[in-house]
């Protein structure tokens, strides 16, 4: 005759092991120890460190430095410089290797400003640069 104790039919209640409930044993001797950041940086910085917010430039990535005079940037590596001149005033483009009409333009105008602030609001900065800038055609 075939089991009737499986998947289907669990074995009865009194069939089954029963085990004791365990305790921990607490002895008066363990020594719990806790230990604290003993470094500097606040915990802000630990959680931005792998965005880079407040660290130093990196030296391996994809970007060129570039410094001219007066200003400075990063090109990306894989951009030629261009001859092709734009607008007055430009003194530096460069543009992708695959699309061309990724480009980069510096354009040098002079003016009486002290500070980029001195314009006022984003619209009256734009509308004074579109205003000194002519399309070469």
């Amino acid at each position: 005759m075939a089991s009737t104790v499986g998947f289907l039919h669990p074995p009865s209640t009194a069939a089954r092991m029963t085990v004791p409930p365990r305790q921990a044993s607490i002895d008066p001797h363990h020594l719990i120890v806790c230990r604290s950041n003993t470094d500097k940086k606040s915990p802000a910085v630990f959680v931005f460190m792998p965005a880079n917010v407040f660290g130093k430039p990196k030296k391996n990535t994809d970007f060129v430095p570039y410094k001219g005079e007066g200003f400075k940037l990063s090109i990306p590596a894989k951009w030629n410089p261009s001859k092709e001149v734009e607008y007055p005033g430009q003194v530096l483009r460069y543009e992708d290797n695959f699309d061309t009409t990724s480009n980069l333009a510096v354009i040098v105008t002079p003016t009486d400003k002290k500070s980029v602030t001195d314009y006022g609001g984003p619209e009256e900065f734009l509308s004074q640069v579109i205003k000194s800038i002519t399309f070469v055609s």
